[in-house]
């Protein structure tokens, strides 16, 4: 029998099964963050913060958080919570432990206001922003 031969054999096994599970796991999590909620609080953060920064004192913006709003929904979390404006940072969390924060530059001070899904705003959830001088 020639055990070098079976030596090398197992070792090319076991480095395509390693491969194997390494791209499945990459594979796996590049799924998940796409279609998951972390690229929804990037975007609702870097939206919202966005929009701040262009924003005049006395300006009222309405922006449609419905699909962050379902997301929050299916990991069953308090809505009032999902996006909170503290110390210039925008702090969006959809699911999980973790929360996706994205600063903006304008001095002003804002009044956060979520309105659930209604059947006069054809079951859309809204944000609404009130910004204000910081006194």
């Amino acid at each position: 029998m020639n055990k070098k031969g079976d030596e090398i054999l197992f070792e090319q096994i076991i480095f395509i099964v390693l491969n194997l599970v390494f791209f499945l796991l990459l594979l796996a999590f590049v799924f998940n963050s796409a279609s998951g909620a972390f690229v929804t609080e990037q975007f609702y953060a870097k939206e919202i913060a966005l929009l701040i920064d262009t924003a005049e004192p006395g300006t009222m913006i309405s922006l449609d958080i419905t699909d962050a709003y379902n997301i929050a929904k299916n990991n069953n979390l308090d809505i009032q919570n999902i996006i909170n404006i503290e110390n210039s940072d925008v702090i969006v969390k959809l699911g999980g432990s973790r929360a996706y924060v994205f600063r903006f530059f304008n001095d002003v001070k804002i009044e956060k206001t979520i309105r659930p899904p209604s059947l006069e705003t054809d079951d859309k959830t809204f944000l609404d922003l009130f910004i204000k001088e910081k006194s």
